[in-house]
């Protein structure tokens, strides 16, 4: 009887000794899924992190494309300016010729008389 008894107590000590070593398990798997867990959420963060710098990239370079065209408008603006003033320069220039070759027949004529 008091060797059965050793035995449902040694029995009884090793199962126990079994549900405290499950247990350590359980509480490793749980200590192990949490830092997957915080590592998950720090790898969404830089992730986030990333996007929101492409995003900025991304709207830096548009906003130097647009700064590249307002400055090509720009220039072109200045060149048609530039082609308009020479334009009437031109303009003006033939009329002192047309007006200067007028007053030159004018003088001959004059003269002639």
């Amino acid at each position: 009887m008091a060797t059965k008894i050793r035995i449902d107590l040694r029995k009884l000590y090793d199962s126990k000794e079994e549900d405290q070593r499950e247990e350590e398990n359980l509480y490793e798997e749980d200590y192990q899924c949490e830092e997957e867990e915080e590592d998950l959420y720090d790898e969404e963060d830089q992730c986030e992190k990333n996007q929101c710098k492409e995003d900025q990239s991304d709207k830096d370079y548009q906003n130097e494309e647009e700064d590249q065209c307002k400055e090509d408008q720009s220039d072109k603006d200045y060149q048609n300016e530039e082609e308009e003033d020479l334009s009437e320069e031109e303009d003006q220039c033939d009329e002192d010729y047309q007006c200067e070759e007028e007053n030159q027949s004018e003088r001959e004529d004059n003269s002639e008389e």
